[in-house]
């Protein structure tokens, strides 16, 4: 996994380990530090590593850090990596939803993850989703927004605020693209992609 995200320009150093989860028990992190002058976010670094390993193989956090910690002998001390994650964890941005949209996506989710709530720009795989919750939202976007998203599509909306500009789009797309008698008929079949 290391050598995966080593293979990205804007990545200089990797280290993976393993963090707590509540269903699974485990489940694999990150931490890099990028080439001066480069940059790249989590979501782009998980959508390089998710292109070229098993979707359980893919961290569910990858944070950017200046430094990975060495020893005297220069090997990364994996036992410091987790705190590093909480050090960075604490500045997230726990931004409440502006939309009744968004005010749904957020509240599923918190279901999901037993959680009091989910911020709109928290990265939801930080928080602990698995590829049951994403089978489980996927359900409930379906039932209540009439969307069909691909694992690949929520996999790529790691927050609340870009699920629910990926559900504008659709619907606008939607919306375009359904002749006018089937709009005005009132006929809904599911959007997939």
């Amino acid at each position: 996994m290391e050598e995966v995200l080593l293979g990205h320009p804007a990545v200089l150093e990797a280290g993976v380990f393993a963090i707590p989860h509540q269903k699974l028990g485990e489940n694999v992190a990150a931490v890099v530090v990028l080439r001066p002058n480069s940059e790249a976010t989590s979501e782009q670094l998980r959508q390089f590593a998710r292109k070229r390993l098993a979707a359980y193989k893919v961290p569910s956090l990858i944070r950017s850090v200046a430094a990975l910690p060495k020893g005297a002998s220069g090997k990364v001390q994996r036992n410091v990596l987790a705190g590093l994650i909480a050090a960075v964890d604490g500045r997230d941005e726990t931004r409440l939803p502006r939309n009744a949209l968004e005010t749904q996506l957020a509240e599923i989710w918190a279901g999901l993850l037993e959680l009091p709530q989910v911020g709109v720009d928290q990265d939801v795989f930080a928080l602990g989703v698995d590829s049951l919750a994403v089978t489980q939202m996927r359900s409930r976007l379906r039932e209540r927004f009439n969307v069909d998203f691909s694992f690949e599509d929520i996999f790529d909306c790691t927050t609340v605020a870009a699920l629910a500009a990926r559900i504008d789009t659709a619907a606008s797309r939607r919306e375009t693209a359904l002749p006018a008698w089937h709009r005005a008929a009132g006929a809904d079949a599911p959007l997939s992609f």
